[in-house]
This record gives structure tokens, C-alpha cells and sequence, in this order.
């Protein structure tokens, strides 16, 4: 039911008269619990655009679950190599192989292999003529598909 909303959500799309309509500034996120370091001792972290936030705290508030967060994890595959797959998940789903990171009360949640690939990221929320997701920019990706769904990194 869950991800029926999400995806009737992510699909919607406002008349837009231009390509697409989306805050390209993020702020760090505050991380809550489970900080990882990278292998030169730098702290892993991503950043929440104020629309990412927004939308997610909208998501929490028209859905009367407070605790929903949004569960980013990167896994292989699509046309470049590597994959976002985005899901609305409850705490209870949170492992200690999981870094927790919030902004404005919204809280993206992603696990220590996944972070490893995402870090130094920004979390967004865009609206597009194709529809609205959420989607993540890197400094680190080469390449990445039309749909922002598929990615590949720097050698």
C-alpha cells in the first residue's frame, strides 16, 4: 500500500511549463545514529535539499506516520552499472548496519555499503514533465542514464 503512494506520488506531475522545478542547494544532513568513516578516516555523510525534506515531512504528515523515513540503498545494475532504489520505510526496518541522517524533522536512512557509493551526495526532490521523484546528484558519478535511475562512478 506503502509503495502504491509513493509511486502514485512520484508519478504525479504538475503543470509545469519547464523541464523541471528543483532546489539544487543541500545542507548536511545531521547524522543520528551509526556514523561510518571511509578508509581515510572522513566521515561519510550526504546532504537533504529543503524539497527533499519538505516532501518527506509531507509524505509522514499525510500519511500519520511519523516515523516513516525515506530508505535509499544503491544496488548493481540498470544501463550504468549501479542502481538507486528509494523506499518508504517505518524505524523498525533501521539496522545497526545503517547510518540514520535528518534534516528539519525528515530522515533518510542508508545502509554503510550504500553510503560508501552515495557519499558526499545530495538528496533531492524534483518535479519534471515526466513526473516527481526523488533523486540523488554525486560528485562521484561519470555517467548516469536519462531517468537518474542508473548510474556509474569515477574510476
Amino acid at each position: 500500500m506503502l509503495r502504491l503512494r509513493l509511486l502514485q506520488t512520484l508519478r504525479r506531475s504538475p503543470g509545469v511549463a519547464h523541464r523541471f522545478v528543483h532546489s539544487t542547494l543541500g545542507a548536511d544532513a545531521t547524522i543520528v545514529a551509526q556514523p561510518f568513516k571511509n578508509d581515510a578516516g572522513k566521515l561519510l555523510r550526504v546532504s537533504l535539499t529543503e524539497t527533499a525534506v519538505a516532501k518527506l515531512n509531507k509524505i509522514k504528515h499525510d500519511d500519520n506516520r511519523p516515523d516513516l523515513h525515506l530508505r535509499i540503498k544503491v544496488e548493481s545494475g540498470g544501463c550504468h552499472g549501479f542502481q538507486y532504489i528509494f523506499d518508504l520505510k517505518d524505524k523498525d526496518t533501521i539496522t545497526s548496519s545503517d547510518s540514520i541522517f535528518t534534516r528539519d524533522g525528515a530522515q533518510v536512512v542508508i545502509d554503510h555499503e550504500s553510503l560508501k557509493l552515495l557519499q558526499d551526495s545530495t538528496v533531492d526532490y524534483a518535479t519534471e514533465l515526466i513526473g516527481s521523484q526523488f533523486k540523488v546528484t554525486s560528485p562521484h558519478t561519470s555517467s548516469a542514464c536519462g531517468c537518474g535511475s542508473s548510474f556509474s562512478l569515477d574510476p
